[in-house]
């Protein structure tokens, strides 16, 4: 298929260490700036738990030139643009999105952000109740349950396994020079790549770049704790509670964000449960009637990465479902895709990737990850034409890698019977959830 052509780039390293780079689109009407810092949740160790998520939220309380969060948040919104963060594991991200002309405003905001935040005491103390509260929600979301029974096994005693939202006793326990340091880490010059895309002109947004951000002190790298290796966990995870579904995860252990096989699991993973057209959706939903949604998704790190799949049943289907989840995975890995599958998955995954080019924040975001998270740096064009050199056998070859017989485990959160044993592997053993 034809692609369209990325747009010229500039990029640079300022003498602080902050990287900027900023992509025209000629198109637009908008810009989108990210500020993007190496640090997130997966960096943190036990005592840490929830430290960058807090100042995620911290930096939004005020700062010394826009005391309270109602001055950031009327300096965006009121010129019709939005303004947000995000913690992830290996990064954390704050970003704008205003109309062209307002682009300046939206630098000057977020610089202010990250240089000069405030971390009043009073508004630390309020916003420990609301990540407590934020904290609670989770708890109460059986989806989010079994995500979380999910991460603590496959990666217990790392950051990845964690809540990224922390734990209460730390909510209770961070300092405001605890708070200081950490933001001071996160936003230093080694640590932050500033992504700009939309209607601009490259040598502006550079100068004023520079002089928002290259005064922030340098740092250095934050560094990424290796993964543990892979250990026996329980293969089944059980949360009995009142309601009328029963919400699962069968999961395991995949590929690394650079591994060279990465493609074909994107293309393995779009055909068991990405769209109404997947392996899981026609034959647990459209063929059998035994749940409402059935989806898989990736999670790519440094050295490590998951491939999830979610879905919920009524408590009397529970078991069935899960058969029928781990029978299409040992059928992928058995017998392959087929040639239709494959160029649906590949169409499919293409045009969510080349969709997602249209939106300012999307390419912003997308090379803000591109420069902290890969050796090399690739534009949209560029993964196409690797999702295109994907074929059958790399599928077949990379779904025998990663499904081995014991690959899975489960975690179910509803009205379980658990005097009946769920399947956990994909020879069909299982195991009660009692």
């Amino acid at each position: 298929m034809a692609v369209l052509s990325q747009p010229e780039f500039r990029r640079r390293r300022l003498p602080n260490g902050v990287l900027v780079r900023v992509t025209p689109m000629g198109h637009a009407r908008s810009v989108a700036v990210n500020v993007a810092s190496r640090v997130g949740s997966g960096f943190e160790a036990l005592a840490e738990q929830g430290i960058s998520h807090f100042v995620e939220h911290m930096v939004f309380k005020g700062t010394a030139s826009r005391p309270s969060y109602a001055d950031i948040a009327t300096a965006i919104e009121g010129l019709g643009g939005s303004i947000n963060g995000v913690t992830e594991p290996e990064m954390t991200l704050l970003w704008a999105k205003v109309a062209a002309p307002h682009f300046r405003t939206a630098v000057e905001v977020l610089a202010d952000m990250v240089a000069r935040p405030r971390f009043d005491a009073g508004e630390i103390d309020k916003e420990r109740r609301v990540i407590q509260d934020e904290l609670n929600l989770i708890n109460d979301a059986p989806e989010e349950t079994v995500r979380h029974s999910i991460r603590t096994r496959l990666w217990p005693r790392h950051g990845l396994g964690r809540e990224i939202a922390g734990h209460p006793d730390n909510l209770r326990a961070f300092s405001e020079d605890q708070l200081r340091a950490h933001a001071s880490r996160m936003f230093s010059g080694a640590n932050l790549v500033i992504s700009v895309a939309g209607q601009i002109e490259p040598a502006d947004a550079d100068a004023m770049l520079e002089r928002a951000f290259g005064g922030l002190p340098a740092g250095h790298p934050a560094a990424w704790p290796a993964t543990p290796a892979a250990i026996d966990v329980e293969r089944v995870d059980v949360d009995n509670r009142e309601g009328e579904q029963v919400y699962f995860t069968v999961a395991g252990r995949a590929l690394p964000r650079e591994d060279p096989d990465r493609y074909a699991l994107d293309l393995a993973c779009a055909i068991l449960g990405e769209g109404m057209g997947s392996r899981l959706f026609t034959e647990l939903r459209e063929t059998r009637g035994l749940v409402y949604e059935v989806f898989s998704s990736l999670l790519t790190f440094r050295d490590t990465g998951a491939l999830m799949i979610e879905a919920s049943a009524a408590p009397d289907r529970l078991t069935e479902a899960l058969q029928a989840v781990l029978r299409e995975l040992g059928r992928l890995r058995r017998h392959g895709v087929s040639r239709s599958e494959l160029a649906r998955a590949r169409e499919f995954v293409k045009g969510e990737i080349l969709l997602s080019m249209e939106d300012t924040h999307a390419v912003a975001a997308w090379f803000a990850r591109e420069e902290l998270l890969e050796s090399e740096q690739l534009t949209a064009d560029e993964v196409v034409r690797k999702l295109d050199a994907v074929t059958r056998a790399d599928i077949r070859r990379v779904a025998a890698r990663v499904f081995a017989p014991d690959w899975a485990i489960v975690a179910a959160s509803g009205p379980i019977d658990t005097d009946v044993p769920l399947p956990f592997s994909l020879d069909g053993r299982a195991v009660s959830a009692a």
